[in-house]
């Protein structure tokens, strides 16, 4: 089995104990659509603010299906407890065991969706990574064909355990949770790629707290209360800080408002810079799935670097301001009004501010105590109480 190193979690190696297991692995990370994560930066336009971060979704893969394999083998050890001696959780160990390959799979191509510069361009022109992910492993692909010579119906228990609906799979709750191995791998690797420091937690604590419980009649994942508190806190307040100073950096949320007036513009004009027709059926929303694959990141610097020359005055200063990283600087309230289109904006960042507290009934982190008695989060600390803001942004051409 191969093994990759990383800066984050060292030595990681996806041996799964079964070589058929193994070589599949393998061979969807060798797949075409896979190794096209090489070439899709994890953070889009971060590396304006953060030089460095300009790490990809394959490493992030790679880390996310390690940690599953982790997830996976710690909570399985916690089977013939003595508060596990519960119908439900005994089928929940069952479950979890009978999905764990097909579990660090789907957590490996969690991302095999992403489009150009990642989350950026959701918002910009449309592209839903989830969707795509889907699209990809039931599709005509090399990675489908693997899952299906596997397994006939490994590609839709793959796409179920990836599913962002409620679904019956306790496993989908070890990639896409509160706690989940997701986050684990981007907030310590986002924060290490950036130099910031404020997405690391204890992850080997994090880990060895594990526990299962019965919550509201469910089977659950959460923590030990005794032993977990501490670091469940921890790995709240790492996700608050970096949305605040990473993920929602005032100069990223510039550029990519910059990146927004940029296509709008091209919508507006009659003019085809895209180097190919893959790239221009992407950015109008009429991509196939081979269109969708056969374009990353390069192809974008290329249609950016084209639009430098472009004879449109807007579409020229917007290209050369991303290009050349002459961005748009903050203003005032009062500029942003007395400023024609295109020459100012103002950035509306309110509406992430959920996303920068615990919020109940959305975060789930599960604490249990010695006679399995569980609790939520909120009902024992004051810290996931905390809420913070976000202001508004305005900003205008660097020349004002």
């Amino acid at each position: 089995m191969k093994i990759f190193r990383c800066p984050v979690h060292d030595v990681i190696n996806l041996d799964m104990g079964n070589p058929t297991i193994n070589n599949l692995i393998i061979n969807l990370i060798d797949s075409p659509e896979f190794q096209r994560l090489r070439r899709i930066k994890q953070l889009g336009l971060a590396d304006f603010a953060y030089p460095n971060a300009t790490h990809t979704r394959f490493a992030h893969s790679l880390g996310v299906a390690y940690l599953a394999k982790r997830m996976i083998t710690q909570i399985l050890s916690l089977q013939g407890q003595p508060t596990n001696n519960n119908p439900q959780i005994t089928a929940f160990f069952d479950q979890i065991k009978k999905d764990a390959p097909l579990t660090v799979i789907a957590a490996l191509l969690h991302d095999i969706g992403h489009g150009i510069l990642s989350h950026v361009t959701e918002n910009v022109i449309g592209i839903h990574h989830e969707e795509w992910t889907k699209r990809i492993i039931l599709g005509d692909t090399t990675i489908n064909h693997l899952l299906t010579q596997y397994d006939p119906t490994a590609p839709s228990t793959v796409c179920d355990i990836l599913s962002s609906a409620p679904t019956h799979r306790h496993s989908a709750r070890i990639i896409d949770g509160t706690i989940d191995v997701d986050k684990m791998d981007y907030l310590l690797r986002d924060s290490h790629m950036t130099g910031s420091g404020y997405g690391r937690f204890d992850l080997e604590w994090l880990l060895n707290v594990l526990t299962v419980g019965i919550y509201q009649d469910r089977a659950v994942i959460g923590l030990d209360e005794g032993k977990g508190l501490s670091v469940a806190e921890d790995f709240i307040m790492a996700r608050i800080y970096m949305l605040k100073n990473v993920y929602l950096h005032k100069t990223s949320l510039i550029a990519q408002k910059m990146l927004e007036l940029l296509f709008k513009r091209l919508s507006q004009i009659n003019t085809n810079p895209y180097p190919n027709q893959a790239m221009e059926a992407v950015f109008k929303g009429t991509a196939t799935l081979p269109d969708f694959l056969s374009v990353s990141d390069e192809h974008f610097q290329i249609l950016l670097s084209t639009l430098t020359t472009s004879t449109d005055p807007i579409l020229n200063n917007l290209a050369n301001g991303l290009y050349h990283r002459k961005l748009y600087k903050e203003i005032t309230e009062n500029q942003f009004h007395n400023s024609p289109p295109y020459h100012a904006f103002q950035i509306d960042t309110s509406t992430t501010g959920n996303k920068m507290q615990y919020q109940a009934g959305k975060d789930e982190i599960f604490l249990f105590n010695k006679k399995g008695q569980g609790q939520e989060l909120l009902e024992l600390s004051s810290i996931a109480q905390l809420t913070t803001t976000t202001p508004t942004i305005y900003a205008g051409l660097p020349t004002q």
